[in-house]
């Protein structure tokens, strides 16, 4: 079974693009304010299967990938137009086509606009990108 797999490879990108990881895996509210200036947290979606054979089973597994920007000394304008530049170095990393056995695709499902982290906080800006990975999983 390998769906920690897609998990890796976008966590390998992230890390080689300069992201720290932010390892609460269910809160998005105590990302740090300052410090940091690119983290990211992977939500997972429901996996759904879809076709087999004997041995190897199908599966789409949806990913949500949050982006937080620290704009501590920027206004907010700038930050956004430096998070889009971010978003479409990643993009273009994470739709290439060098996938393997296990990941036969990434498709992005979607951007979503520019939020601040909460009413209270408006000194991290953040996105979410969605995306569907299908996997083929060998079972013995």
């Amino acid at each position: 079974m390998s769906f920690s797999t897609a998990r890796k490879y976008f966590k390998d990108i992230l890390t080689a693009q300069g992201f720290d990881e932010h390892n609460d895996a269910f809160d998005d509210q105590n990302v740090p304010q300052t410090g940091l200036a690119k983290t990211y947290q992977l939500v997972d979606g429901n996996i759904s299967g879809g076709p087999a054979n004997q041995r190897i089973h199908n599966f789409t597994y949806p990913i949500a990938v949050k982006l937080f920007f620290n704009q501590y000394n920027k206004n907010t304008s700038e930050v956004i137009d430096e998070a889009i530049d971010e978003i479409e170095v990643l993009m273009n990393e994470f739709l290439k086509s060098r996938h393997g056995l296990v990941i036969k695709d990434v498709i992005p499902d979607g951007i979503s606009p520019p939020r601040p982290l909460s009413v209270s906080n408006d000194v991290v800006v953040v996105y979410e990108l969605n995306f569907s990975v299908s996997l083929s999983c060998l079972f013995s």
